[in-house]
């Protein structure tokens, strides 16, 4: 350990990351649990000591409520969890870092974007390669979903499409 170092610093910088990177792969409960964490650790530290770590703890949040395909109660747990760091950090500074949160979101959104893009212009066959295999995958996800309807509604065996 690095003299120094205000103790507990990073390894809490890490645990925040952490819980954010987990947050948007997992299931509903997962997704839940990463929210009511971040409602715990804000309530837990107080204003002054959250305050370093609101990007961290404002992307779960924020992923949560602009995804498209989040479920209903994990959209209600990460409003009360904004709620509760207004109440705890106060508003204009949840709007600022949020806003700083979205801004970065964008900018990445944008990157990878311009990036496909210029991978386009300058090899077309890994780009045309990489829209076969997204093509090939829906395909299959749509057969999926077929197949699972068609289960369901002949109360039978599920029959695999996919082949």
């Amino acid at each position: 350990r690095k003299e120094g170092v205000q103790k507990g610093a990073p390894e809490a910088r890490w645990v925040f990351k952490r819980m954010g990177r987990a947050a948007p792969a997992g299931t509903p409960c997962q997704r839940s649990s990463v929210l009511l964490w971040c409602a715990a650790a804000t309530a837990a530290l107080g204003a002054e000591a959250v305050t370093p770590f609101l990007p961290d703890l404002l992307l779960p949040v924020h992923r949560a409520l602009n995804a498209s395909d989040t479920p209903a109660e994990v959209k209600d747990k990460a409003e009360e969890v904004m709620e509760l760091v207004k109440e705890t950090v106060g508003g204009a500074e949840l709007a600022d870092v949020y806003n700083k949160v979205r801004a970065q979101k964008d900018r990445v959104k944008a990157g990878k974007k311009r990036h496909r893009k210029l991978e386009a212009l300058l090899d077309p066959e890994a780009s045309a390669q990489r829209r076969i295999k997204k093509s090939l995958k829906n395909q299959g996800q749509k057969k999926r979903k077929a197949g699972d309807w068609f289960a369901h509604k002949a109360k039978g065996p599920r029959v695999d499409y996919t082949k």
